[in-house]
């Protein structure tokens, strides 16, 4: 990988991206994966308003 770590038979998803370790919410993440609750995440809204301007512009597509 290029940030230095080796890919084996005992690569896991998260183990060859340790990035993912420093990301202010990994504590949630770590904590599902021990079993927990499902971690729950709010978005900007400004998400949520692309999602719905992105799928308006392709049904227009569709009626032009």
């Amino acid at each position: 990988m290029p940030n230095g770590e080796t890919i084996d038979s005992s690569s896991t998803f998260s183990s060859i991206r340790s990035f993912y370790k420093d990301d202010p919410a990994w504590s949630k993440i770590e904590a599902y994966l021990k079993g927990g609750d499902a971690p729950v995440f709010t978005y900007h809204r400004f998400w949520a308003q692309a999602d719905i301007a992105l799928a308006m512009g392709s049904y227009a597509e569709l009626l032009e």
